[in-house]
């Protein structure tokens, strides 16, 4: 086997407009695709205007490919209202690895205790 040129990409999943009204799929649509066999190396978020509610939402997130995940699962509470990227958690401190081709989308489920609502913009670096 030959060694392979491994090209650094950035996804990017922009203008998600989570709501924790009601458990919803976002980003399949867009058609973002990451490749099998993609290393992903880094995650990323950053909120793009006014937030609603945000204290109490109990609603999880999830960033997956396909249907496989890529980071571990986060409160929305947690993703803050910076206007800057912040860092999330990858599933594995090196690096995650693709083990079928698929397409960037976010799950978020709803929330028990607040009707959340704001825009975000989700990166996802890899290897490809």
């Amino acid at each position: 086997m030959a060694n392979e040129l491994l090209v650094n990409r950035v996804a990017v999943l922009s203008s998600v407009a989570l709501s924790a009204t009601a458990a919803s799929t976002y980003g399949s649509s867009d058609g973002i695709y990451i490749p099998k066999g993609a290393l992903v190396v880094a995650a990323k978020e950053m909120c793009i205007g006014a937030q609603t509610n945000l204290t109490d939402a109990s609603a999880t997130i999830a960033l997956r490919v396909g249907t496989f995940p890529i980071i571990s699962t986060i409160v929305q509470s947690d993703l803050g209202a910076s206007t800057v990227p912040v860092g999330l958690t990858l599933l594995t401190a090196g690096g995650v690895y693709v083990p079928a081709s698929g397409v960037l989308n976010v799950i978020a489920q709803a929330s028990s205790n607040s009707s959340y609502v704001g825009p975000h913009n989700f990166y996802v670096e890899y290897y490809a």
